[in-house]
């Protein structure tokens, strides 16, 4: 059985939309996708995330503003 692969999530917040990409544990970049700023997706992009593989860590950007709510 194949090892799991390991993945980072990096946001970028905004007022209106969040912007997330993954990362391989090379540092390749696996995906980015963008998202309304609601609770409720919120939920959706974690789960984005979480389907390239297992997350392992993940950068917020903004936790103090926008990206309050997401971290």
């Amino acid at each position: 059985m194949a090892a799991a692969s390991v993945i980072t999530l990096g946001v970028d917040t905004h007022k209106d939309l969040h912007v997330a990409v993954t990362l391989d544990a090379l540092g390749r970049r696996l995906g980015i996708a963008s998202f309304p700023t609601d609770d409720a997706h919120h939920a959706d992009l974690w789960q984005w995330g979480a389907g390239f593989g297992q997350l392992a860590q993940a950068g917020v950007e903004g936790t103090g503003s926008y990206g309050y709510r997401l971290a």
